[in-house]
C-alpha cells in the first residue's frame, strides 16, 4: 500500500526537517511492501503547522472513487519554535500517534484491515526512536 507523508508549514516551525527525517526512516518502503485489501490504495497525511489565527481545521476524507484516505495532522506552531529536534521530533511522533490511527479506524472501509495497518503504523513509529516508552502501549 502506499503511505504519503507530506507538509504544509510554516518555516520556523522546522517539520520540514522532522519529514526529512521520516523520509530516513523509510516509511515508503515499510508501507510499500505490506498488503491491507483493496478498499484503501493509499493513505495520505499532511503535517499541517501554520499560524494558529489563520483557524484551520483539520480535513479528513475518503475518497471511494481513488481509494485514498486523506487526512491532516495538526501541529502547534508555537509550541515547535525554538526548540531542539529531538524534541521536535517527539512532538511530532506522539501527534502522528494519536491522530492516524483514530482517522484510519473512523472509516469502515470494505476489503481494507485498517487494525492491521494502525498495528504496523505503530511499529512503525516505534522503530524511529521517537516515542517515549509509555506512548508504546497505546
Amino acid at each position: 500500500m502506499k503511505f504519503f507523508l507530506t507538509c504544509d508549514i510554516d518555516w520556523e516551525s522546522k517539520v520540514d526537517k522532522v519529514h526529512s527525517a521520516l523520509v530516513d526512516h523509510k516509511y515508503r518502503q515499510y508501507f510499500a511492501a505490506r498488503d491491507y485489501g483493496a478498499g484503501v490504495s493509499e493513505v495520505a497525511v499532511i503535517l499541517m503547522c501554520q499560524n494558529p489565527e489563520l483557524g484551520l481545521k483539520p480535513r479528513l476524507r475518503f475518497s471511494k472513487k481513488t481509494k485514498v484516505l486523506s487526512m491532516d495532522v495538526m501541529l502547534d506552531l508555537p509550541s515547535l519554535i525554538g526548540i531542539e529536534m529531538e524534541e521536535r521530533q517527539r512532538i511530532v511522533a506522539n501527534r502522528m500517534l494519536e491522530d492516524i490511527p483514530k482517522n484510519v479506524l473512523k472509516y469502515k472501509i470494505e476489503d481494507f484491515d485498517g487494525q492491521r495497518f494502525v498495528f504496523d503504523f505503530k511499529a512503525w513509529m516505534l522503530s524511529t526512536g521517537w516515542l517515549e516508552k509509555s506512548n508504546s502501549s497505546k
